[in-house]
């Protein structure tokens, strides 16, 4: 058994590789975001190796949801998503995931944040300058794309809801996006963080471990491989999953 086939499609690695280099740069403004993502590239050439798969997503996931507390490595990595980049996505349909900024925008879609703003100039104002304070000159953060999830027909944008206000206080029409749309695979297969595993093992959280383990061959794989505990009791978690 090993990890299924989506981890290492290229689109998604290189959604990854966009995440931890946008991360990095966000923490570090100083550093060249050229460089790193020389040196990310580098690092992440060939996923032949499980264990380069495994560090990859774990780190992935690790930033987004263990730091940002941003739960899109399982949408990311999940065979129920589909997933493609495009390069000029109109805004004007694309709907905030978040408030952000002092602005109670969650669920709201850049046609209403507009309005909004058309009826409230000195808000605008205030968004311009906080916008110039977040991306600097030299920052070139808001040239990656954001991450957006078709869920029906509606566009959430769960992550890059600054780079979006932005592009609204800009002018901007159009925005480089990663769309992940929902497909009709029966299990998610998704990735899940070793750690999370390890903890739930630790914690003889057998319920809790067979539910996550029954959505994803990928969490199985892990625990079987890498979750260090008792064996009868990892045996009697195995035998019960769906």
């Amino acid at each position: 058994m090993s990890y299924s086939p989506q981890l290492i499609e290229p689109i998604r690695v290189e959604l990854g590789k966009m995440l931890i280099v946008h991360e990095i740069i966000k923490l570090f403004p100083d550093l060249d975001k050229g460089l790193i993502e020389s040196q990310v590239d580098r690092k992440w050439a060939d996923f032949s190796k499980i264990v380069i798969i495994r560090d990859f997503w774990n780190l992935v996931d690790s930033l987004m949801m263990g730091y940002k507390l941003k739960d899109i490595a399982k949408n990311i990595t999940s065979q129920q998503y589909t997933w493609r980049l495009i390069t000029d996505q109109p805004i004007a349909n694309l709907r905030f995931c978040t408030n952000i900024n002092g602005l109670q925008i969650n669920t709201k879609s850049v046609s209403e944040v507009k309005t909004f703003f058309e009826a409230n100039p000195v808000e605008l104002q205030r968004i311009n300058r906080d916008t110039l304070t977040e991306f600097p000159e030299d920052d070139q953060r808001h040239l990656d794309p954001i991450i957006v999830f078709k869920e029906e027909e509606a566009l959430f944008v769960h992550d890059g809801n600054g780079r979006l206000l932005k592009a609204i206080v800009e002018g901007q029409s159009n925005i480089r996006a990663y769309i992940g749309t929902r497909n009709n695979e029966a299990k998610s297969n998704h990735w899940v963080l070793t750690s999370y595993l390890q903890r739930l093992a630790n914690g003889k959280a057998k319920e809790l471990l067979i539910q996550v383990l029954s959505e994803s061959i990928n969490a199985v794989f892990e625990f079987e491989d890498r979750v260090d505990v008792d064996g009868t009791f990892k045996q009697n978690v195995l035998d019960e999953i769906e």
